[in-house]
């Protein structure tokens, strides 16, 4: 069955392609034929039979001079398969094997490993203890946090409510005294002043005038 390997070169020509291990100078194979796509300009489709599943290095020649290096993975008996970029080292194992090979070699000092279980653990610095400020949160997280939160403007009215209380509740339980008096009160480092005008000497006090300064 045929194993077709598509390639890019320049469009328009005529081309003889040859495969390769990687790292090694020994023709595994000639392609039987190299044809151009008809609106693909650029892209080859070089036909071979009976490569062994792997991956291969392969070549462009226009006139005998190579005009087209690509890597290429065969994975099957038959069937297209595509070309890429190959690296500047070239990987002797698939990219994710290669990957997989070179994080695990790493040692624990390292801010990113894979487990025996392929899974990748990364130590993101952002988020090790004491790094997260105000700095790094976005002023809609911060909204987002104070959202259902007590706000400053929560927080004073009721300071302000607990000081209007506490001061009628003085006034009220004081002994008589003149027709006007003030009580002050502190909460929390702010002073609440509340007025009490229109009473008598004596008597229970009804009907106050409460004033907040």
């Amino acid at each position: 069955m045929a194993q077709i390997i598509e390639f890019r070169a320049a469009p328009g020509r005529t081309l003889t392609a040859k495969v390769f291990l990687p790292g090694s100078d020994t023709v595994v194979q000639t392609a039987s034929a190299v044809v151009e796509a008809t609106n693909r300009l650029g892209t080859y489709a070089a036909t071979f039979t009976g490569l062994a599943i792997a991956e291969y290095e392969i070549i462009g020649f226009s006139a005998g001079i190579p005009v087209a290096r690509w890597a290429a993975d065969v994975t099957s008996n038959n069937g297209t398969h595509p070309s890429y970029e190959p690296p500047a080292t070239y990987w002797t194992k698939t990219r994710a094997e290669y990957l997989d090979s070179v994080l695990l070699a790493e040692t624990a000092q390292r801010s990113v490993s894979v487990t025996g279980a392929h899974h990748v653990a990364a130590d993101v610095h952002e988020f090790q203890p004491n790094v997260i400020d105000s700095a790094a949160l976005a002023a809609s997280a911060i909204t987002e946090i104070q959202t259902g939160l007590a706000t400053l403007a929560n927080q004073t009215l009721i300071l302000d409510r607990q000081g209007f209380a506490l001061a009628v509740l003085a006034g009220t339980i004081s002994d008589a005294q003149t027709a006007a008096e003030t009580y002050a009160i502190t909460i929390s480092g702010s002073t609440y002043t509340v007025d009490f005008a229109g009473l008598d000497a004596s008597g229970n006090r009804s009907g106050q005038t409460l004033v907040k300064t």
